[in-house]
């Protein structure tokens, strides 16, 4: 009887905050992507409840939304199906610790969003690692890092941004060219980008919306050197290559 009671006595406040909603299934602006979600029937602009975001049948985003704010479990995936990102919301914002998977589905970095500290990051290959541009007594020198400065949350959340953030100029179309355009970043001892530089160029207006891309790209951590935040420069790459087929 006292078992039965004490399971009550846990219901009751679980109905008393039970919300009625209603399932919605919607469009993306200029995108082929749909959203599945919930929203209040007192209220429906007011997201609560499950979601997803889908493109052609595959889950990019599954998550929860509690009165309009992302909550609970998030989850974020590439192209492929593959699991990129997951992790807690509380309240709009990323808490506790969250792991980020690299194209190869292996951990690249594991980011406690509430402490703010880096746990975990999947160090380059031992004879593959790469050179980068720092600033010792006031003459510029290549040399390989203790840890290269590091995006927050992974490269596939960098290659995502530019998947569903790019809008390629018509004019890049029309000149039927495949190329690269390449930007430089000066990230400081605070993982602040302090200067960006078109390092190179493809032209056709391609340049500017690869820049205005890679300037969303602001949560970084800087490099390590000899056991010291330093500032450094690194290159983001943008390869455009335009698909040939007969008519």
């Amino acid at each position: 009887m006292k078992r039965k009671l004490f399971i009550a006595l846990i219901c009751y406040p679980l109905v008393l905050t039970a919300q009625q909603t209603v399932k919605v299934k919607k469009s993306m602006k200029n995108s082929c992507r749909t959203e599945n979600y919930e929203v209040l029937k007192s209220d429906r602009k007011i997201r609560h409840g499950h979601y997803q975001q889908i493109l052609n049948g595959h889950i990019l985003e599954d998550g929860y939304y509690k009165n309009g704010l992302k909550d609970s479990l998030w989850q974020d995936y590439n192209l492929n199906g593959s699991l990129i990102s997951t992790g807690m919301y509380k309240e709009d914002q990323q808490v506790g610790n969250w792991n980020f998977y690299n194209a190869m589905g292996l951990l690249e970095q594991t980011y406690d969003f509430t402490n703010q500290k880096l746990l975990y990051y999947l160090p380059e290959k031992q004879g593959e690692e790469q050179k980068y541009n720092i600033l010792i007594n006031n003459e510029n020198q290549e040399v390989i890092l203790d840890r290269p400065p590091l995006y927050i949350e992974g490269t596939e959340a960098v290659r995502k941004k530019f998947t569903f953030n790019m809008k390629i100029p018509f004019e890049v179309y029309e000149s039927g060219k495949s190329g690269k355009v390449v930007i430089r970043l000066s990230i400081n001892e605070k993982g602040e980008v302090t200067d960006y530089e078109i390092k190179q160029s493809f032209g056709y207006g391609l340049d500017e919306e690869v820049l205005r891309v890679v300037k969303t790209l602001t949560h970084w951590l800087p490099a390590i050197y000899q056991g010291k935040e330093i500032a450094t420069k690194i290159n983001i790459p943008f390869n455009f290559m335009m698909s040939t087929g007969t008519h």
